[in-house]
């Protein structure tokens, strides 16, 4: 250390000297000469020297010579500075990393680290502190490393434990889908097909001939598995639970869909239904839970294709239904298995009526007011229009139009 207080007092010996000559001799004397008479006084092996220079110009024509002088004396490679700047870090010191060992604030940290410890502040290090910041700045690395190690072990044990609670909650699911009938009849006969979840394209894509500017095209996820009836309610299967039949259709029998109905009809039938089986489990569809069981997997205009003269195979309307309801079942079912989706009676669903949303959505139930219901799916009046999956209705739920049936869905 009194190296470096001789060095330093040499150095300023030096430049007060050539700071005070005479007047006329400073007149013929430069900032830049008498910069490099002080240069040329110094030592490169005298650390002293060397920061009497670096504290007199820290932004001086030689600081990179004089650094490299300080940093060959310690014998300090680039690792080694590295670790000196952590350990002055460690010790709540600020260097500066991007400013190397002997920059500004690294020196002003070295300064603070100096005077706390009582040893003479001259921001320059001897070979002893620098070896004791070394080993500190080591000691701060490995500890982050361990701490660095112990967290990614941490994180590996909480993914392995999410991994391991997420299969066993698949697993569970999967064994009680397995459980769980693919389809279901009920006390009156009513027939249940089960839909699994998944995600969809709900609405029409702007292509699509027919469409309406409701159909906005939005994905759809349903997280839950429900049963849907094979079948629209039919006249017999009302009649068995209200005691009644109002179908306009009277006379097309037993097998023939419901209609007649208002929203608000069909939900004193599923009322009675409920109480008659002790359940709570009957409902109709959200507008979601139809549209992804009448597409059954597809994506085009019909749960069969695109082409309209193929829609008197699946379904009854304006070109094949004589102006009358028929039968359910009695044309072919979409892939899940399900009769009459489209054509036949409009099938109410849970939903009131509203604009769909622009953004994915999960479980949908539609808006929680309105001042319509929608059916869906058309009916033995409509054109082929009329009867595309994506196609909406709205009505009032207290309309008994003789086009309105319903479907019942089913909560497992």
């Amino acid at each position: 250390m009194r190296e470096y207080l001789s060095g330093w007092v040499l150095g300023m010996s030096v430049f007060l000297f050539l700071v005070t000559l005479p007047g006329s001799a400073v007149g013929q004397t430069t900032a830049r000469e008498i910069e490099e008479l002080f240069w040329e006084s110094v030592e490169c092996k005298s650390a002293g020297q060397v920061g009497a220079y670096l504290e007199v110009y820290p932004n001086g024509v030689y600081v990179e010579e004089a650094r490299a002088c300080l940093e060959g004396q310690l014998g300090l490679d680039r690792a080694a500075q590295v670790l000196i700047q952590q350990g002055l870090t460690a010790l709540n010191y600020t260097p500066g990393p991007a400013d190397g060992l002997f920059g500004g604030a690294t020196r002003e940290a070295l300064r603070q680290w100096q005077r706390a410890k009582g040893e003479p502040v001259t921001g320059y290090l001897t070979r002893a502190q620098a070896e004791a910041l070394v080993a500190t700045g080591r000691d701060a690395v490995a500890a982050q490393t361990d701490a660095e190690r112990q967290r990614q072990e941490r994180d590996a044990a909480a993914r392995a434990e999410a991994n391991r609670q997420r299969k066993v909650e698949e697993e569970r699911r999967a064994a009680k889908a397995a459980a769980r009938p693919r389809e279901l009849r009920n006390s009156i006969g009513m027939e249940f097909v089960l839909v699994e979840p998944g995600t969809f394209e709900m609405g029409s894509p702007a292509t699509e001939p027919g469409r309406d500017d409701d159909e906005t095209l939005h994905r759809v996820t349903l997280s839950q598995p429900y049963y849907l009836g094979k079948y629209e309610v039919t006249q017999g299967q009302w009649a068995a639970v209200m005691g009644s039949n109002p179908s306009s259709f009277s006379n097309c029998g037993r097998n023939c869909p419901v209609e007649a109905v208002s929203w608000e009809d069909a939900q004193g039938f599923i009322e009675e239904l409920n109480l008659r089986e002790g359940v709570t489990v009957y409902r109709l569809p959200t507008e979601a839970e139809w549209e992804y069981a009448a597409r059954a997997g597809t994506q085009t205009a019909y749960h069969f294709g695109n082409a309209t003269n193929r829609l008197g195979q699946y379904g009854w309307y304006d070109e094949n239904s004589g102006n009358r309801t028929h039968p359910v079942g009695q044309k072919r079912p979409n892939a899940f298995g399900l009769y009459d989706m489209l054509g036949n009676v409009w099938e109410w669903v849970h939903d009131w009526y509203g604009d769909y949303p622009h953004g994915a959505v999960t479980d949908p139930r539609g808006p929680s007011s309105g001042a319509n219901r929608v059916p869906r799916g058309g009916s033995w009046s409509d054109s082929a229009r009329y009867c595309r999956v994506a196609n909406r209705y709205r009505i009032s739920p207290g309309n008994r139009g003789y086009i309105l049936g319903f479907r019942l869905a089913r909560t497992p």
